[in-house]
């Protein structure tokens, strides 16, 4: 089975952040502002409310701070897990297109506006 986020994907955000890395193998673990990313980059801009309806049915855990399973768990396997991996590989597009990041973030900005922010107007 396919891992949902690809190696792939971290290592666009490692490249697009100027980082070296990212970490390999199971127990490696990456840098915290990774989860904000993801959630950004794909749960934020799937449909409004995903995010919300996510963090309710897998809420953190008190004394560790940690959810007890990975959000696209929650995903259903007729259309919810093909809606993500489509959102992942359009997002992972635009990050092999980009040289920078904030030129990834306009990209992304454009391609997939978050349903709560107002969209940047092209200056003249």
């Amino acid at each position: 089975m396919d891992k949902t986020f690809p190696y792939a994907f971290h290592e666009q955000i490692y490249r697009l952040r100027g980082w070296s890395g990212p970490p390999q193998g199971k127990g490696g673990q990456g840098p915290r502002v990774m989860a904000h990313y993801t959630n950004n980059f794909v749960y934020e801009r799937i449909a409004p409310g995903v995010l919300d309806e996510l963090r309710k049915k897998n809420p953190t855990a008190s004394p560790t701070r940690r959810r007890k399973h990975k959000h696209h768990q929650w995903f259903t396997l007729d259309f919810g897990h093909p809606k993500l991996k489509e959102r992942l590989a359009a997002v992972m597009a635009l990050m092999h297109t980009a040289p920078t990041w904030s030129q990834f973030t306009r990209s992304l900005d454009r391609a997939f506006p978050r349903r709560k922010d107002t969209l940047p107007l092209p200056l003249l």
